[in-house]
C-alpha cells in the first residue's frame, strides 16, 4: 500500500432533488473501498482545454460531461501534477468511477452501479521528478485515459484520482489493452 494521495471530480449531466443523501457530502459512500475524501496536500489535477469555465479540480467540484468526457467523445486526460513528490521515487495514478450505472445521482445513491467501479486511467512508473512538472511521457501507460461519461439519465459520478508511491520503485506492469473497463478490481490491482 504505502502513501497515497486523492483528488475527487463529480460529473454530471443533471443533478436531481431527492430526500436525504446515502453518501456523505465530502465524497465517501458506504460501499467504497478507497477512501473518497480529499486529503492535503492535494494533487493538482487541471483540464486545461476548458474554455468556459477554470478546469481546476477543487475536492468535489461539479464538471460538465461534455467538457471532460461524453459517449464517443476522445477527451485529453487532465493535467495532473504533486508538487511535493519524492523526486526519486516511482508513482502510479488511477482514475475510479465507483458508481457506474447506479440508478440515481451521487450522493442519492442507494448503492454502486452494475459497471462499478470503472477504471478511467491507469498510469504507473511515475517518475517523481515527472509528476512534479505533470509530464507522463516517461511513464508507463496501463489503461489509456476514458473521459468521464455517465450514461444517459445516470445522474451524477464521483471520479477518484488517486496517487499511490510504489514502495518498491519501478515496477512490471501487465496493460489492459481491450479489456473491458467496467467492473475493475481495484483493491486487486493495488494489492498486486
Amino acid at each position: 500500500s504505502g502513501t497515497w494521495w486523492f483528488a475527487l471530480l463529480v460529473v454530471g449531466v443533471t443533478l436531481a432533488a431527492h430526500a436525504d443523501p446515502v453518501c456523505e457530502l465530502d465524497g465517501r459512500c458506504p460501499w467504497d473501498k478507497l477512501d473518497f475524501s480529499c486529503n492535503k496536500p492535494l494533487l493538482s489535477v487541471v483540464y486545461t482545454s476548458l474554455e468556459r469555465y477554470s478546469g481546476r479540480v477543487a475536492c468535489g467540484n461539479l464538471f460538465l460531461e461534455a467538457d471532460i468526457g461524453g459517449h464517443g467523445v476522445v477527451r485529453a486526460p487532465p493535467l495532473v501534477q504533486h508538487t511535493t513528490a519524492k523526486l526519486d521515487s516511482m508513482y502510479t495514478l488511477l482514475m475510479v468511477d465507483p458508481d457506474s450505472f447506479s440508478n440515481g445521482t451521487w450522493p442519492f445513491v442507494s448503492g454502486p452501479g452494475e459497471y462499478a467501479p470503472v477504471r478511467h486511467w491507469v498510469v504507473g512508473n511515475i517518475p517523481g521528478k515527472d509528476l512534479v512538472t505533470g509530464d507522463f511521457s516517461q511513464a508507463t501507460t496501463v489503461s489509456e485515459f476514458h473521459g468521464p461519461s455517465p450514461g444517459p439519465g445516470d445522474g451524477s459520478h464521483r471520479y477518484g484520482l488517486f496517487l499511490f508511491e510504489q514502495v518498491l520503485g519501478n515496477t512490471t506492469f501487465k496493460p489492459y489493452g481491450n479489456e473491458s473497463i467496467a467492473n475493475w478490481d481495484y483493491s486487486q490491482f493495488i494489492a498486486d
